[in-house]
């Protein structure tokens, strides 16, 4: 029923469309993040500790680009200089030069969060879709192959104006349990968004993932731009099945070797 009901808006809404098929569109990527001080932390007798959690920022923003015209989007992500970040790794610091160990349970970083683990470039092929992604994972570059979800979008009856057009609200369940809302411009017909998000009648101006705790924003969006879209090249190919696995397998060596050392530890570094 729903791809009816999409496939009836699309062609509603054809005639109101504009022939503006490319262009560029900037996000704000917000990430929820939920630090927690460890019991053991917290009994820690350390001048500044307490002000060091009450200093963290409870969500991460980074400035991402979407390249688009009518058969293909590519989702890029800006380097770490030019965005608010917080690492995680084994040499990092918490509030200034005081150094604090935290067990990796105490964070949160979202839904969509693994450690170690980043898309720096996604492109999509609307036609065939498909997608090829680039992602680094524990220092090493990979080239994921697949399919991206096909999400069972719905129309609550919603409308609102963004950025000046005017935008229609859909929903849809991620893997059968994390919701996505999703706001989309008919007048700018690509079925694209950020990340791996699209497959409505029109480009996606703002998502929420998991209520909230994953945020994408349009801030700009320029249809004048005819971006050059290149499909990215690096990294080992391997589909997007094996990387999982990759990234699970490498999870529990992590999980056996915190076990077979005692209560490892890592640090926190915020920039």
């Amino acid at each position: 029923m729903h791809r009816v009901q999409l496939m009836a808006l699309a062609l509603m809404l054809l005639p109101l469309t504009s022939q503006a098929q490319h262009g560029t569109i900037q996000y704000d990527h917000t990430i929820s993040v939920d630090f927690k001080m460890p019991d053991e932390i917290k009994n820690m007798k350390m001048d500044g500790l307490a002000e060091a959690f009450e200093a963290m920022p409870d969500h991460v923003t980074k400035s991402t680009t979407l390249s688009f015209h009518d058969a293909a989007s590519l989702f890029t992500v800006k380097g770490d200089e030019d965005n608010e970040t917080i690492t995680v790794d084994e040499r990092a610091i918490v509030g200034g030069k005081l150094r604090v160990a935290i067990s990796a349970a105490s964070i949160g970083l979202g839904s969509s969060a693994r450690a170690g683990d980043a898309a720096t470039a996604t492109y999509v092929d609307f036609d065939a879709f498909t997608f090829t992604q680039e992602r680094s994972f524990m220092g090493r570059t990979f080239l994921v192959e697949g399919e991206p979800e096909a999400l069972a979008w719905r129309l609550p009856g919603e409308e609102r104006t963004i950025l000046g057009y005017h935008v229609i609200k859909a929903t849809a369940m991620k893997d059968d349990t994390v919701a996505v809302e999703a706001w989309f411009a008919p007048e700018i017909p690509v079925p694209g968004g950020p990340a791996l998000y699209g497959g409505l009648p029109g480009l996606i101006l703002v998502l929420s993932v998991d209520e909230g705790r994953e945020v994408y924003t349009a801030t700009e969006l320029d249809l004048e731009a005819v971006p050059e879209i290149e499909k990215p090249s690096r990294g080992k190919k391997v589909t997007s099945e094996e990387y999982d696995q990759i990234v699970q397998d490498k999870l529990e060596e992590l999980e056996k070797m915190r076990g077979s050392h005692g209560d490892t530890r890592i640090y926190i570094k915020r920039q």
